[in-house]
């Protein structure tokens, strides 16, 4: 017989106990009366060669009580010849492979084959071992059932296999998301296997551990205790990297010349240079300059971009050029128009579109040129891609109607904007409602004394949001002299984005189709109010023309793994980096675009473009140690040598044995037994005696 605690069998000395109080508390055989014991001096009962031992049947059942209880603590189990020469228990391991982008450096995908063949080799014809690969998603490659077939042999092969065909592509590391996904297979596995078949899980993480990890998902996960994680780690000779970003530059309104990029480059800490040089690809000779960038720390420089829109950013100087090129995809500059449909005041100065047409509404990016139109002269190619802002002021003919709704329906958006006293025109009421379905609108003249001002913005709203800031968002500079009531049904959807300081609104908005409509209940000639006079006019006009149909949903970058969709119009065609084309139905989804490069997106004949890169995480390639995975709660295992690991299957065995036989209960049960009859027969013995 053995025990799993063979210390708790040291509580058999306790039977020592009921020997002693037999000894000490045996009492005199007779009695006798006597007057009074207050002046005699207690003495303690003493052990002399004439004290013997009485009833033994009583002692006997209560030291082999001790003793049962005390060899049950002790998890007795029973090793037969048969069992010391059967196998070591199982073991199920999942080997976990970094595929990330910093896995291209050097000879690191060479070493982690050979890492995954060294585990493969030292599996045991019971061992069950599985096969994830991971970068900013998990994969499964080889799974517990393809070893229904063959066992741990035919399971290693088919992985040596799967390594010499994988590759690491160029996406992040989501380590923390990887050893979740593979401690719940283990976890899912052991309450599904035959008991005594395998042990607890291990998981071998094959990784540079770059500090780029993501582990973040580990904070909110409870390790399991019978999981424990070993590194096979991969090394690269070459130390310190160099590493560089393309950061969101706006463009401001009436900016002609391309702005400058803003580019962050970041230098690790265990670089051994400090200065580099940047140039673009293909650019003239002399063009190169020199970036000094102190290790550890980043640095930002604005750099000038070439002519086009296609470009590669180069960098050398650093020991590791897996990322030394950032793919930047400027978007070409749009030709754009805004249409105004009203007709020509009779002072020119004095209407709204001699004040519009004085705004600067093209940047860098775009070309903008604003048309006039009579209502009636509507023109037939009315396109919210090459016309992403219609300005209405005019009474709109039913005939023209027709094409302003197919105009928002197809994603287009209009500025409704009443000038004029109502009663002086009632058909503006009805075009309104007519653009907009909502019969129950009604306009009326507003009241105002001397003169209105804004008083409620929105200021969350995109229109509003750059001047959220406190330097900005004075609006009570802009007087208005007049200004229309409108009556709005609840159930029409107008949402307020702007009121006067007497609650009427100032500026509403609703969808239609696709597209906006907007309703500006006052002018912004000087007769009407100080609005065109004033430096938010352009920047909201501006506002409303980005929200167009042809603003690009595209940043200028992405990270390759990076989550999230693109948003499409069919008939859309996407072209790879390497030239392939295909047609794209529905949204495209990021995670789709495995290859850095630049990315050409065509929809209905507008050509947008958008780049993808290695994530800059993947460029920190200082690699973390054990310790900060045990932060998290992970169980790690140290390296052991062969007989440390025999000792190990060996204490696994015992403990499953041990399981099994429960020879610990039936010690309990026969303890509570002896217990019971030792009650009833001490009773019977003293009721005998008396």
């Amino acid at each position: 017989m053995s025990f799993l605690a063979p210390l708790y069998a040291l509580g058999a000395l306790a039977i020592g106990l009921p020997i002693l109080f037999h000894l000490i508390r045996r009492r005199p055989k007779a009695q006798a009366e006597f007057s009074s014991l207050m002046f005699l001096t207690q003495s303690p009962p003493r052990l002399t060669r004439r004290s013997r031992l009485d009833q033994w049947p009583l002692l006997l059942l209560r030291a082999l009580a001790i003793l049962l209880l005390a060899l049950a603590f002790a998890r007795p189990f029973l090793r037969s010849m048969a069992q010391q020469e059967t196998d070591p228990i199982g073991r199920r391991v999942v080997v976990l492979v970094d595929t990330s982008g910093s896995m291209l450096r050097g000879d690191l995908w060479k070493q982690a084959q050979q890492q995954v063949a060294s585990v493969t080799d030292g599996l045991a014809a019971n061992d069950q071992i599985a096969l994830l690969i991971y970068d900013s998603a998990v994969t499964s490659v080889v799974g517990w059932d393809d070893q229904a077939v063959g066992g741990a042999s035919s399971q290693a092969e088919r992985i040596r296999r799967a390594m010499a065909d994988i590759t690491p592509s160029h996406g992040g590391s989501d380590l923390g998301s990887a050893l979740i996904a593979a401690a719940d297979i283990l976890h899912n596995t052991a309450e599904s296997i035959e008991e005594g078949d395998v042990a607890a899980g291990e998981i071998v993480i094959v990784s540079d551990l770059q500090e780029g990890n993501d582990l973040i998902p580990l904070q909110q996960y409870q390790w399991p205790a019978s999981i424990v994680v070993s590194i096979a780690a991969v090394e690269s000779a070459e130390r310190g990297n160099l590493s560089a970003v393309v950061l969101p530059q706006p463009v401001a309104s009436g900016e002609s010349k391309q702005p400058q990029l803003r580019v962050r480059f970041h230098n690790t800490s265990d670089s051994v240079n400090d200065q580099f040089m940047y140039f673009w690809e293909g650019g003239k000779e002399g063009e190169d300059r020199i970036v000094q960038v102190p290790p550890g720390e980043s640095r930002v420089v604005m750099i000038d971009p070439p002519a086009g829109t296609q470009h590669v950013l180069r960098f050398v100087g650093d020991q590791q050029a897996f990322d030394n090129q950032v793919y930047v995809a400027l978007p070409p500059k749009l030709q754009q128009r805004v249409l105004y449909v009203g007709s020509q005041a009779e002072d020119p100065q004095s209407g709204l579109f001699y004040f519009l047409n004085q705004a600067t509404l093209g940047n860098a990016r775009r070309e903008v040129a604003i048309e006039q139109v009579e209502p009636g002269g509507l023109p037939a190619d009315l396109k919210p891609q090459h016309t992403p802002l219609v300005i209405v002021a005019d009474v709109v003919p039913s005939a023209a109607m027709a094409g302003l709704k197919q105009y928002l329906g197809d994603g287009g958006h209009l500025l409704f904007v009443i000038d004029a006293d109502p009663k002086d025109d009632p058909a503006i009421a009805a075009s309104l409602r007519e653009l907009s379905d909502s019969p129950s609108l009604a306009i009326e003249e507003a009241k105002v004394g001397d003169y209105a001002m804004l008083a409620k913005i929105d200021f969350q709203h995109p229109l509003f949001a750059p001047f959220a800031d406190p330097k900005y968002n004075d609006f009570t500079k802009i007087r208005f002299w007049s200004h229309r009531r409108l009556t709005l049904a609840e159930e029409d959807g107008w949402q307020t984005v702007a009121e006067f300081d007497d609650n009427d609104p100032a500026l509403i908005q609703r969808s239609i189709g696709a597209g906006r409509l907007w309703v500006l209940t006052a002018g912004w000639q000087p007769q009407q109010s100080q609005l065109a006079l004033s430096t938010k006019f352009v920047p909201l006009i501006s506002g409303m023309l980005e929200q167009g149909p042809n603003r690009s949903p595209l940043e200028a970058s992405y990270a390759i793994g990076s989550q999230g969709e693109l948003s499409v119009t069919p008939p859309c065609e996407l072209v790879s980096p390497d030239g392939a084309r295909r047609e794209i139905e529905v949204d495209l989804s990021l995670e789709e675009l495995k290859q850095p490069g630049v990315y050409r997106l065509i929809q209905s004949g507008v050509e947008s473009s958008f780049a993808m890169n290695l994530p800059e995480s993947e460029s920190r390639t200082v690699a973390i140690g054990a310790d900060q995975l045990e932060q998290y709660g992970l169980q790690m295992q140290r390296s052991e040598s062969a007989e440390q690991i025999a000792d190990r299957q060996r204490q696994l065995q015992d403990v499953q044995l041990e399981s099994q036989q429960k020879i610990w209960q039936w010690m309990i049960f026969a303890a509570l037994g002896i217990l019971v009859t030792e009650t009833w027969l001490g009773g019977y013995l003293a009721g005998r005696k008396s």
